[in-house]
């Protein structure tokens, strides 16, 4: 079966302290680890089984694998990457700046 589905490029989601928070592709996490900041490098729908059904997911990866996944009842808004669209993300330090593409290879 051929997947034809469009790329997630970013979510909102509600927390469960009632807040709301996005994860865009290429966006920084808010960590890091050691002196590598963290990212959103692919978000990604997914399934798990239910009692009853199947429940959709929404998966965050970042450059150090699952990051978070919320259930459809987490989920506010979904958007998409745009035919043609580029995905970069930034990082400032203040001794160099680095650019990172996050495309379709990276995983």
């Amino acid at each position: 079966m051929n997947d034809e589905r469009p790329k997630i490029k970013s979510i909102t989601v509600l927390n469960f302290g009632g807040e709301t928070e996005s994860y865009g592709l290429g966006s920084g996490i808010g960590h890091t680890f050691g002196e590598t900041p963290i990212y959103c490098k692919e978000i990604r729908a997914t399934v798990k089984s239910g009692m009853a059904a199947d429940i959709p997911y929404i998966e965050v990866w970042s450059n150090f694998g699952l990051h978070a996944e919320f259930c459809q009842h987490q989920i506010i808004g979904v958007y998409y990457i745009a035919p043609g669209e580029k995905i970069e993300r930034v990082v400032s330090r203040p001794s160099r700046h680095c650019i990172f593409y996050v495309n379709d290879n990276e995983r």
